[in-house]
């Protein structure tokens, strides 16, 4: 560290037991996470949480051995080991003839959806420069101790961290990413509370004056994508859809579109709702079009576009994916009658 005279002074920043600690938790998760497999939801939907079964473990995890859970249930992902200093918990990947089997024994119990039993906290933790809250999810299961992460394992203040998930789904080819959100956001509860929280944001921002944020707000359907590669050569860098406060939000205000502003808030829902996919022949680009009422809003969607902004975390980010440019509203009949827009697909909705 640095004294007041200017001069230099080595130090140890904890104990030595403490260091060591941080060091293995460190090389601990590196490793795990270099093992763990997303996306394939649908050969290995659920997954079996593994503990230790030694004197090292602490209660709320042993409890847990072998509970069998969703992996695509963002509750669970918001829990999943390890999320704690020393956790050596795992998980083993089951499909769904397997996860019936265990399900059929004593010991073991199948979670579908977790939802109503996981909940945020804050806690106070005294830290080497003074007390500071700290996020800690928490799970209650019936008849069993309660779990938490330790302070400081969220990612953010939120119990449902559909944020990290989309940047995960940013990162793999588009179809990957996109069948892996779809079967996440096919989820009722999961739909409306990430509905909610983006919402929550659009609410908050000031057109006229955006601080450069942005907000995933879901992905280009599967089928969509498919598509648009197979019938127009676009392929896409990856499926997530983004919102931003100046790109969308702040051009919407500036353009005075006819568009009602709740429909931009709800953008969540919306996306995941019945839509179709056109493609504009004078500009040569796809429109996602969406029925409201008399009209049609066409959503116009800049893809493989590079994005700069400050994520859920006020994190800086730079990437290429699909953002929101503008809405416009117009009929069917200049829709379909004409030659301007060629209709490609209606959304494939699963049985």
């Amino acid at each position: 560290m640095t004294l007041p005279d200017g001069s230099v002074k080595p130090v140890q920043l904890g104990s030595d037991y403490r260091l060591k600690r941080i060091y293995e938790t460190n090389i601990n998760q590196a490793y795990h996470k270099a093992r763990r497999h997303d996306g394939d939801y649908d050969i290995y939907p659920y997954a079996m949480w593994v503990s230790r079964g030694d004197n090292r473990v602490r209660p709320s995890h042993q409890s847990l051995n072998g509970q069998i859970f969703r992996r695509d249930d963002p509750y669970y992902q918001s829990i999943r080991p390890r999320c704690a200093y020393g956790c050596r918990c795992d998980e083993i990947l089951l499909t769904a003839e397997q996860a019936a089997q265990y399900g059929a024994l004593d010991g073991y119990t199948i979670y579908d959806d977790i939802s109503q039993y996981v909940t945020t906290e804050s806690v106070i933790v005294q830290g080497t420069y003074g007390a500071y809250t700290a996020p800690v999810n928490v799970m209650r299961l019936p008849n069993m101790p309660v779990y938490r992460t330790d302070a400081g394992w969220v990612h953010t203040g939120d119990a449902l961290p559909m944020q990290p998930m989309l940047d995960k789904a940013g990162q793999v080819p588009a179809l990957l990413g996109a069948n892996s959100m779809q079967a996440v956001l096919g989820r009722a509860s999961v739909l409306s509370r990430f509905n909610d929280d983006v919402k929550t944001w659009v609410d908050s921002v000031d057109p006229t004056r955006p601080k450069g944020e942005f907000r995933h707000v879901g992905v280009v359907r599967p089928e969509f994508v498919q598509k648009l590669a197979f019938d127009k050569g676009l392929a896409l860098e990856n499926a997530v859809i983004t919102l931003h406060d100046r790109i969308t939000l702040q051009h919407l205000d500036r353009a005075h579109k006819r568009h009602d502003p709740s429909w931009v808030a709800n953008i969540v829902q919306h996306l995941n709702a019945p839509h179709s996919l056109y493609w504009d022949n004078n500009k040569q680009s796809p429109v996602l079009v969406f029925d409201v009422a008399l009209d049609k809003y066409k959503l116009i969607v800049h893809l493989n576009e590079r994005i700069k902004g400050r994520d859920v975390i006020d994190a800086k980010q730079n990437f290429v994916g699909n953002v929101i440019r503008t809405i416009t509203v117009d009929t069917a009949n200049n829709l379909n009658n004409g030659n301007n827009y060629t209709k490609l697909l209606d959304t494939v909705l699963n049985d």
